[in-house]
């Protein structure tokens, strides 16, 4: 996630970190097509990129009897678990000026 980088501008109402990573959880959270994507699509999109992947999930801790599917589920709810906390990793990306 290094490579990816959201400045506060702090000139924005209500723009601080904190407020920027509960609009973001909210995002990431989304169910809803019609709101924009949803937390399947993000999470697809971020399993399909292999720096994110690995960035983001340490595949070294699965259990190494599992299919590819199951650890894609297993990874899914990590995702779920980064999202629900806003000072996990996934959110490092969000830096002030």
């Amino acid at each position: 996630m290094s490579d990816y980088e959201w400045k506060v501008n702090p000139l924005r109402k209500n723009a601080d970190k904190n407020n920027l990573k509960e609009l973001w959880k909210k995002a990431f959270l989304n169910n809803n097509k019609q709101n924009g994507l949803t937390q399947e699509q993000i999470f697809t999109t971020i399993w399909s990129n292999n720096s994110l992947k690995n960035d983001l999930f340490d595949l070294s801790n699965y259990p190494p009897n599992l299919s590819q599917s199951q650890i894609k589920n297993l990874a899914e709810n990590d995702f779920i678990t980064l999202v629900g906390n806003v000072n996990s990793k996934i959110y490092n990306f969000i830096k002030t000026q």
